[in-house]
């Protein structure tokens, strides 16, 4: 089983070239957001399933070793390519020492394939471990995967973006974003997904959550015999 301390270590520097939007409102409209009463994904109370990632060395990781070191954030991202992500993914880093506190770990899952991981690991300085939905079977358990549709693809590859070679399987597969905070008995204990990329969950939101669970579990200390 993979310590936390290799999942955050495996990450090495490097410098590649990516196609970005230059401005964020550049990038096309996405289809209709979902009504939260609609979240698309797994939901409180859901039981986390398991799936194969892979860290960018090429290392597979079963999502079960990663709940087993919990509680852990698990941030799915589309791409270092989505302003909206390298936002969210650099407020997630800024947040590393509360989230710590509460005796938690952040994690985030991207279809990329490692080159881009790791630029988006240098761009935005980032902390915490990113690992790979290289098959795109962490999305399609969760209930967020879609593909993108031929319109859309070609409109995107308009403005740079051209995801077959930035996902690991080249395929136009993406996760909706969305954040989940599962226990270490991979109980969801928090979820959020919206189908407009540019809604993300609320951080300190999440962290309300984090700090709950951290209070039940000194509860539960204290009542040990």
């Amino acid at each position: 089983m993979l310590s936390v301390r290799t999942l955050l270590s495996a990450f090495t520097v490097a410098v590649v070239s990516l196609a970005a939007f230059s401005r964020a409102e550049e990038e096309p409209s996405p289809p209709p957001a979902t009504a939260p009463a609609a979240m698309p994904g797994l939901k409180v109370g859901d039981t986390a399933p398991d799936a194969q990632v892979a860290l960018p060395s090429g290392t597979p990781v079963q999502l079960a070793e990663v709940y087993a070191k919990g509680p852990v954030v698990l941030v799915f991202y589309r791409g270092g390519w989505c302003p909206y992500c390298n936002k969210q993914l650099a407020g997630w880093d800024e947040q590393l020492s509360k989230v710590a506190s509460f005796g938690a770990i952040v994690m985030a899952i991207t279809p990329e394939g490692p080159e881009f991981i790791k630029k988006t690991t240098v761009d935005q300085k980032l902390r915490y471990g990113i690992l790979s939905d290289y098959k795109n079977e962490a999305a399609e358990a969760f209930g967020i995967g879609f593909e993108m549709p031929p319109e859309l693809q070609e409109k995107y590859k308009g403005y740079g973006v051209d995801l077959a070679a930035h996902n690991w399987d080249k395929s136009w597969k993406l996760p909706h974003p969305a954040v989940y905070v599962v226990d270490r008995e991979a109980k969801v204990r928090y979820a959020y997904c919206n189908e407009d990329y540019k809604v993300r969950a609320d951080i300190n939101e999440v962290l309300g959550v984090l700090k709950q669970m951290a209070e039940e579990r000194n509860a539960a200390l204290k009542k040990k015999p």
